[in-house]
């Protein structure tokens, strides 16, 4: 994190531009130390303070590596600030904190409704005394005890969970278990459970002596019977059902949507990020199959599709056409399970700049509008740079006066005003079969 006076002093200082949001207020400034060495900086104020002891964007900003002090820029004297580019992107910028802020407030409500509290490990707030205590480490391993009874049970679409209570040896309270119903989970959701203080189990009773997740809250005689430490964990663990998996992925979307802009909301978080390299097509297979893969995805495609979510039906007729065709297709729909939880702005920049032989993409004027669908258009157009002339993005036009920004205007196209959906894809099929598969 740079000095927070070197963010503030310079020979020369200018005030290049404001902008106000609902909790902050920003501004940049350019500081020039001599004739060749300038910078700028963002100074953002908050323009309202929590007497709840809750986060605000304010605490988020200094998560992401802001530095908090004296300014002279803001009203207040008080800012966070870090070192931004020249051509720093401010309301676009704004507009992702305030959606990740409330990705990221979503996602520590429904945990803590599940006894995670979150703001306590991003944001070093202080936890309750009674709720220090019953989360306080334990000295077994949750499974093994000369007492144990199996108490409850529940599950949602991801997860199975279990909840029992152990007496005696080190530990005396209750073990929440959990499993993931589609294995292995990814690395992402590997790591964010390990954020939160989850362990591993190797054979847990609990699943026939298969591996759990697990944690362990302590009892406590709190001497209040009906606000005691039994009744906070039973309420804990009754929440899961409904609370645990969407905490997740808000957590996760709030990851994602900050890596658009280059920030680490969870450095624990990540991907596994294969090699920079290429990787090759898969050969084409006879047909073998008439429904989507969901047990993995493949580690190549024959063909990825970018599109805007009101276009979908258009990718999904082109997208299922070619995949019963027998090669291999990326379209989300068809791996939900290996898309949740993933860190989608890396997972997508490596599908559609390193894993696919061909992209197709549906061009229109909600396609250029989207942050999403630009990230995957930036992605592909620097393969096609990488490809030097060699054929890669297919652009499909919802709209022919539609242009896709950083493809040439002469890169040949297939209009849907003049072909359906269905014989796209036959195109492709073709297409495809007579393209030459790498080994």
């Amino acid at each position: 994190m740079a000095d927070h006076r070197s963010l503030h002093e310079a020979l020369k200082v200018e005030e290049v531009r404001k902008h106000g949001a609902a909790a902050l207020e920003y501004v940049i400034v350019r500081l020039q130390k001599s004739k060749t060495d300038s910078k700028y900086t963002l100074h953002a104020r908050p323009t309202f303070y929590t007497l709840s002891g809750g986060i605000t964007q304010a605490d988020l900003l200094q998560r992401l590596g802001f530095s908090h002090g004296p300014c002279a820029f803001v009203t207040g004297n008080q800012c966070i600030a870090r070192e931004v580019s020249e051509d720093f992107d401010l309301p676009h910028f704004t507009q992702v904190v305030e959606r990740a802020f409330g990705e990221l407030e979503a996602g520590i409500m429904s945990l803590f409704e599940c006894g995670f509290y979150v703001e306590h490990r991003l944001f070093d707030k202080r936890l309750p005394p009674i709720i220090a205590g019953m989360l306080s480490n334990q000295r077994g391993d949750g499974h093994n005890a000369p007492k144990r009874q199996s108490m409850k049970q529940s599950e949602d679409a991801s997860f199975d969970y279990r909840f029992t209570w152990i007496e005696g040896g080190h530990d005396k309270g209750w073990t929440f278990h959990y499993r993931p119903k589609h294995l292995p989970p990814s690395a992402e959701i590997s790591s964010l459970l390990a954020f939160l203080g989850l362990k591993q189990f190797p054979e847990c009773p609990e699943y026939d002596f298969e591996p759990c997740y697990w944690r362990f809250c302590n009892f406590i005689d709190t001497g209040d019977v009906f606000h005691g430490a039994a009744e906070i964990a039973h309420g804990w663990f009754d929440a899961h059902a409904q609370k645990f998996s969407t905490g997740l992925q808000k957590l996760l979307d709030a990851h994602a949507t900050l890596a658009t802009f280059g920030f680490e909301l969870l450095p624990s978080v990540r991907a596994n990020v294969p090699p920079e390299q290429v990787q090759p097509p898969r050969p084409r297979r006879t047909p073998s199959r008439a429904v989507p893969s969901v047990g993995s995805a493949p580690s190549a495609f024959d063909v990825a599709i970018s599109f805007a979510g009101p276009q979908r039906s258009i990718a999904e007729a082109i997208a299922t056409k070619v995949r019963d065709a027998g090669f291999e297709v990326f379209y989300d729909a068809f791996y939900p399970e290996q898309l949740w939880g993933k860190d989608l702005a890396v997972f997508f920049d490596e599908v559609f700049r390193k894993k696919s032989r061909y992209c197709v993409i549906i061009v229109s004027k909600d396609y250029v509008e989207r942050d999403w669908t630009n990230h995957e258009r930036q992605s592909a157009v620097a393969r096609a740079i990488r490809e030097r002339g060699k054929e890669y993005i297919l652009p499909v036009k919802v709209d022919d006066r539609i242009e896709l920004p950083g493809v040439a205007d002469t890169i040949g196209y297939v209009s849907l005003g003049q072909y359906s959906a269905e014989k796209v894809a036959e195109l492709l099929i073709a297409k495809l079969g007579a393209s030459p598969a790498q080994a």
